[in-house]
C-alpha cells in the first residue's frame, strides 16, 4: 500500500467523507485556516484532515479511509448534493478495491 506522500493530498469530496461534511462545511474550514491545501488549491493536506478526526467510535476507520483514498483503493461516491451529507464512514469496508 502506497502512503500519504505518494498522493499529495484528497479532494474536498474525500475530505468531506472521511470528517462526514458537506463540500461547503469542507470549503468553510479551508477558508478558515483549520484545513490546509498541499501543492496548491485542488488538493487538501491529508495530514490537516486526521487533525480534524474526532477520538470517536469511528476514528479508527477514519484514518484508515485517508490510507486508502491516498493509495487509490477507495473511490469517494458523490453525495446526491454538494450539500449533502455524505455517506456512512462505515461504508469503507464495502468501498475497498483489491
Amino acid at each position: 500500500m502506497t502512503t500519504d506522500r505518494d498522493r499529495l493530498g484528497l479532494s474536498t469530496r474525500e475530505a468531506g467523507w472521511i470528517l462526514t461534511l458537506s463540500e461547503p462545511r469542507v470549503r468553510r474550514l479551508l477558508a478558515q485556516g483549520l484545513l490546509q491545501w498541499v501543492g496548491g488549491p485542488g488538493r487538501i493536506d491529508p495530514h490537516s484532515v486526521r487533525r480534524m478526526i474526532q477520538p470517536d467510535p469511528t476514528s479508527a476507520l477514519r484514518h484508515a479511509a485517508v490510507t486508502y483514498v491516498l493509495a487509490g483503493r477507495v473511490s469517494v461516491p458523490a453525495p446526491a448534493t454538494r450539500n449533502a451529507t455524505p455517506i456512512s464512514i462505515t461504508e469503507l469496508p464495502r468501498l475497498i478495491r483489491t
